[in-house]
């Protein structure tokens, strides 16, 4: 068994924030994972939402693709 952790403390903010970066990071630690935890200072926005969105549909895109080339 394996445990990797990945901080991915500071994505989201709106001062010092990419979102383009922040959407690869997310996407990076969904497909590293089994599990998310995910801590806020605050309750979830739409924004917060919508990160999480885009970042599992590009992991559901690339499991499908995975799967259409690499047969088992």
């Amino acid at each position: 068994m394996a445990v990797v952790l990945i901080d991915c403390q500071g994505t989201g903010d709106v001062k010092n924030s990419n979102t383009t970066l922040d959407t690869l990071i997310t996407y990076i630690s969904l497909q590293l994972s089994s599990v998310q935890i995910i801590n806020l200072k605050s309750q979830m926005s739409s924004n917060d939402l919508a990160r999480l969105e885009v970042g599992v549909s590009l992991s559901l895109q690339f499991v499908d693709c995975f799967h259409k080339h690499y047969v088992f």
